[in-house]
């Protein structure tokens, strides 16, 4: 969905299994509660995934200018 938005510059890959990256560059205001929407359900998923097997996957969140939120 991020990727396909015209108005959204996205960049990410998975270049070797159990690594993904996605990074999402700037975004016009009027995007923020549908961006918050996806990016939730995205969460959702990759922490249901976290649970569901312990140990195989860290979530690490950095946003410009703050430090690296890991879970």
């Amino acid at each position: 969905m991020l990727y396909r938005h015209p108005e959204l510059e996205v960049r990410g890959g998975a270049p070797e299994p159990g690594l993904m990256s996605l990074s999402l560059e700037g975004s016009p205001a009027h995007l923020e509660s549908w961006l918050r929407g996806v990016t939730d359900f995205l969460l959702t998923g990759l922490r249901d995934i976290e649970e569901e097997h312990p140990g195989s996957l860290r979530i690490v969140i950095r946003r410009k200018g703050t430090t690296d939120h890991g879970t």
